[in-house]
């Protein structure tokens, strides 16, 4: 799947970051994308061993996804400001929760 995005925009899938084989994650570089990433780590989702799991599901651009480490919070920052706008993204949940996004 080919996705564009209008300058300035950034589109961030995961996919070049290294050493996605691990199959609990990797942290996700503090600068990818001109962000900084806490508690975040990417894995391959359909490296998985559980086909229904929530990391194969909620594959949206093969095979990476990133997700929370270790269920604790996530946050995302811009690198130089400490502010950025998001225009799109996919969330999922990788099991049934009573999760209540946002």
């Amino acid at each position: 799947m080919k996705s564009t995005c209008p300058e300035p925009s950034l589109l961030i899938t995961f996919d070049d970051i290294t050493n996605t084989t691990n199959t609990s994650g990797v942290p996700v570089p503090n600068g990818y994308g001109g962000l900084n990433w806490e508690n975040v780590l990417v894995l391959n989702g359909l490296n998985t061993s559980n086909p229904t799991s929530g990391y194969r599901t909620g594959v949206i651009s093969p095979p990476y996804l990133a997700f929370d480490g270790w269920g604790s919070p996530m946050a995302i920052t811009n690198a130089a400001t400490n502010t950025f706008t998001i225009n799109s993204f996919y969330i999922s949940l990788i099991m049934n929760t009573q999760t209540t996004f946002f």
